[in-house]
């Protein structure tokens, strides 16, 4: 599960350093492929159709995703950035640990 989880969170972070916010993370948004080559299976983020691309210092509105993986700002309706993606990771990760 670690690997798992490592592997969702390098790729969230590959997103977030070329200014792409998912606005839809959550378990549904997550593929699990098999690598053939390496024999094993390979998490991936997928459902891009919600993301937008913010400049530094920019926010968006608005949410895409499932009420339990929604961060404070985005249900108190406010603007927000790449931490709200970054709070649904706590909460896939919360999921999956339990």
């Amino acid at each position: 599960m670690r690997e798992f989880i490592y592997k969702i969170a390098i790729g969230l972070e590959y997103l977030h350093d070329h200014g792409i916010v998912l606005r839809n993370l959550s378990p549904r948004s997550i593929q699990y492929t098999s690598d053939a080559m390496k024999g094993q299976g390979v998490p991936r983020i997928a459902k891009l159709n919600k993301a937008v691309i913010l400049g530094p210092g920019e926010y968006t509105f608005g949410h895409h995703v499932e009420d339990a993986y929604l961060a404070p700002e985005v249900v108190q309706n406010k603007a927000y950035n790449h931490k709200a993606d970054t709070w649904a990771f706590g909460v896939l990760i919360f999921q999956l640990s339990a």
